[in-house]
Formats: C-alpha cells, sequence, structure tokens
C-alpha cells in the first residue's frame, strides 16, 4: 500500500500538468442492507447486478443473482420486491465468468421479466425460469441442457422477430452447442457450433447479440464464429496465425471511418485482431495478452473512439495499459496498477470524454486521475491480494443523465454518484433501448455504446422501437 501511495504521489502531479481536468466528486448517495435469510450465504463476490423496471412504474429496480442460490429484486428505496433463495444451489464459482440473469420486457406488456437460474427445492434439478418482476412468480421453466459445474451464458436477443425476442443458452468451456428458446422457454432448436480439426470449440466465453447487416434482426456473436439470424453460419473470423487459442470477447463498432461497414475487435490471451465485417478482412492484429478491453471517447482532442486494453497481472501487481488509435497505433502506453473488470462510465453526464472504472478506482480520459483505494467505496480489504474485484455495475438508474455506481460493500448495497456541479448535461440514455438491451444481457464491460450529445433532443421511451 506504501508503495501505491508512492506511486500515485509521483504520478499525479505529472497527470495533473499534462491533463487538465476537474476530478469528478464520487460519493455514495445510497445504501441499504440486503435483507438475506442467512448471513452465511450472502451474494460473496462473485454476483452479477442487473437492471430493470420490473413493476412498470417508470423506476428501475435492481436485480442481483449468483447462481442458483439466490435471486433478489430491490427497489431503490432499499425495499425488497422478493427473492429466490435456495441454500442448496449453486454459486457462482468463477469469477471471471459469472453466471447472468437477463432483464428485459419478454412480452411487451410494459413489465421488465427476470431470466434466471433456480435450482428446484422439489426435484433437486436446475433450471432456466422465467421470473414475473413484480412477484417473483415462476412463470415459466426449463432443465439446463447442460449439467456441468461451469458457468452458463445466456442472452435475450431479436434474431426471429423485432418484437418477440429468444433466449439462448450456452456453457463455458468447451461448448458445441447453442439452445434457442422462445419466450416461453419452448425448445426451438439447438445449434451444433463450430469446431476446428482437433474437435475443440471456437466458442468464447461470452455470447453477444448484435445487428450488423442492418436488418432489424440480430446476428450472434459466440467467440471468433457469427451466427446468422436463423442460427447458419455468417462467417468465421480466421485467426491470423497458428498461435492464436480463443477469442474471449468481441466488441463491435464503426471503429475505422475510412472503410464502410462495422468492425469487430476480438480479444484473447493471444492477442487483439480487428475485422471489417464487410470486407471480411482483417485489417491490424498484435501480441498482447489483453484480458481488459474498452472502446470509448476517451480523448476529446482525437476524434472518434480508442480501444484501452490492459495485460494480465503480472504476479507483482502490475500491468502493462495501452490506448490504440483505430488503426491499431499505440497513442499511449504505461504501467500500472492492476484494475479488475472495466468498463466505460459517464460519470458527468457532459457526453464529452468517456471515464473508465477498472477495478478499485476510476480512471478519467485515462490519465489516472484518482479516485484512491483509500476512498474507493467498493473495496474490500481482501481485494488488494486478489486479481479481480467485487463487479460495480454501470447505469444511469436515477435518470438524471451521469451515470452511477452501483455495487455491494460489506453487508450492504451501494449506490455511488458524481455530486460535482455540472452544466450542458446530455439527454438521459435510461431508456434508450440499445442501452437497456446492453445492460440486459449484462455485457455493459465490454459492448461499445455511443452516448447522444449534449444538449441532443430526449427521446421519448418507447420499448417497441427498433435498435
Amino acid at each position: 500500500m506504501v508503495q501505491q501511495r508512492l506511486w500515485l504521489k509521483c504520478l499525479l502531479p505529472l497527470i495533473l500538468i499534462a491533463f487538465p481536468s476537474a476530478a469528478q466528486d464520487l460519493k455514495v448517495i445510497r445504501e441499504f442492507p440486503l435483507d438475506t435469510p442467512n448471513p452465511a450465504l450472502k451474494l460473496g463476490k462473485t454476483y452479477r447486478v442487473t437492471f430493470g423496471d420490473v413493476d412498470g412504474d417508470g423506476e428501475m429496480e435492481i436485480v442481483l443473482n449468483n447462481g442458483t442460490m439466490m435471486t433478489c429484486v430491490y427497489k431503490l428505496n432499499g425495499t425488497k420486491l422478493w427473492e429466490i433463495y435456495n441454500p442448496s444451489g449453486q454459486r457462482h464459482w468463477d469469477p471471471w465468468h459469472p453466471w447472468i440473469a437477463p432483464v428485459w420486457d419478454l412480452n411487451n406488456d410494459g413489465k421488465d421479466e427476470v431470466v434466471t437460474y433456480i435450482k428446484d427445492k422439489q426435484d433437486g434439478k436446475n433450471y432456466i425460469a422465467i421470473v414475473e418482476g413484480p412477484t417473483g412468480r415462476i412463470l415459466k421453466k426449463a432443465p439446463f441442457s447442460y449439467t456441468g459445474n461451469e458457468p452458463k451464458r445466456m442472452i435475450v436477443a431479436y434474431t426471429r422477430s423485432k418484437t418477440s425476442p429468444s433466449i439462448y443458452f450456452t456453457y463455458l468451456g468447451n461448448p458445441k452447442e447453442l439452445s434457442e428458446y422462445d419466450v416461453n422457454l419452448n425448445l426451438v432448436q439447438v445449434i451444433p457450433l463450430p469446431v476446428n480439426a482437433n474437435g475443440k470449440s471456437v466458442n468464447g466465453h461470452h455470447i453477444s447479440a448484435i445487428d450488423i447487416t442492418g436488418d432489424g434482426l440480430h446476428e450472434l456473436f459466440t467467440g471468433r464464429a457469427i451466427l446468422n439470424s436463423d442460427g447458419s453460419l455468417f462467417w468465421m473470423i480466421p485467426y491470423p496465425n497458428l498461435n492464436w487459442d480463443h477469442v474471449d470477447e468481441n466488441i463491435v463498432l464503426d471503429l475505422d471511418p475510412d472503410l464502410p461497414g462495422l468492425e469487430v475487435i476480438s480479444y484473447g490471451g493471444s492477442g487483439m485482431m480487428v475485422t471489417n465485417l464487410r470486407q471480411r478482412k482483417i485489417l491490424w492484429t498484435n501480441n498482447y495478452n489483453l484480458q481488459h478491453v474498452v472502446v470509448g471517447q476517451f480523448d476529446a482532442n482525437i476524434s472518434g473512439p480508442l480501444i484501452m486494453g490492459a495485460t494480465k497481472n503480472d504476479g507483482q501487481g502490475r500491468k502493462q495499459f495501452f490506448i490504440f488509435d483505430p488503426k491499431g497505433k499505440i497513442v499511449r502506453q504505461w504501467e500500472g496498477q492492476r484494475p479488475g473488470p472495466t468498463t466505460i462510465i459517464d460519470l458527468d453526464g457532459r457526453r464529452s470524454v468517456d471515464d473508465i472504472l477498472a477495478g478499485n478506482r476510476v480512471v478519467l480520459n485515462p490519465q489516472f486521475e484518482v479516485v484512491i483505494p483509500e476512498t474507493w467505496p467498493f473495496t474490500q480489504p481482501q481485494d488488494a491480494v486478489l486479481e479481480w474485484h467485487p463487479y460495480a455495475a454501470v447505469y444511469d438508474i436515477l435518470g438524471d443523465s451521469r451515470e452511477e455506481l452501483i455495487a455491494l460493500r460489506e453487508e450492504k448495497l451501494v449506490i455511488a454518484h458524481d455530486v460535482s456541479p455540472a452544466d450542458s448535461l446530455g439527454p438521459s440514455v435510461r431508456f434508450d433501448r440499445l442501452y437497456r438491451f446492453r445492460n440486459a444481457n449484462a455485457s455493459q464491460n465490454r459492448i461499445y455504446f455511443k452516448f447522444p450529445a449534449a444538449n441532443e433532443k430526449e427521446i421519448a421511451a418507447d420499448k417497441n422501437k427498433t435498435f
């Protein structure tokens, strides 16, 4: 800790000279204890937080999930609406790939349902379940197609209809199939996933649903395989060389302004590659072992998005950080402390420069104007010796343009907010369908979302609006 303080003390004055900017005033504005049946079985570090208007009152609720043991929903005032609890259920066992509970209005009734995992108390089996938002009543359930001790991956996607979504399910490890369910959890099809010459799956750790063809329906990204809306193979992104092992995740956006069409950033332990989807051409690659990658508007003087990536921990708590431009050139490189899970966040609501939430600190712009660990509200003592960090979710949960941080601290659920005064606030993105959809699939850490510009006219909420 002394070494870390010295590092910050030496670095911060240089940063403030080179990059003058007002630091945000991040404060805990709400906190309430978690009312759990058994204090010994708390959600723990490997929980996931998602959000949705589960009762249709226009206010967001907080959904916490930690596997088949517990799913619970809280109002912003701390009232617990409901909880599904089974002490014999399985908790998240993998901090890097926790199970995900999508929160989405599946039947278009104005109230979000929760799609979660439960362990039935009577038969002891694990199920996918659709839970009624206001009451916690289980509406539908379907058995897992796979029962191994691995995290499951599940998303909501509009692949067959622009108004009625499908639910897709697979599992982490070496998955060779993807199950599609309708909104009533009827099994529609089982999609065989591509494998390599050795029979090993090319699927990655996550599933993403993105409309890359512009027809209003989603394509599916699973590792380096891209699937059409009907489950057929759209394209298999080729590895740049034989040393590549697998793709952890993909980020899709219009990265290169000189080329028509979208690009996909694919990365993992073998490196990063950027591919143009229209030309089906690899634009550039590198061999950095990047485990934390985000895309955002990190420099007000550079037009267009930049890529920030961080390598794995070197065993001494240090990582290499890189900023790449759209052409793959390193704009900036430095060494720093471990960031933990990384995501972009708009703290001040001005829709100008994206901030970066990196583990137990907020990196602004990202020039290391730091909310130091001693004052960071989500840090727990044991975090210092761990590679990962409890997930702090990011969402404009109050609808005031600024994004809040929501996380567990000790036995409390904490909401932190930038309380510094600001002008030129952009419109709230809380009801933007793409913004909600990104959160519903709990992929907010990775999928790029461009905020509406400051002073842009706010669009009224419309749950049936196309993406």
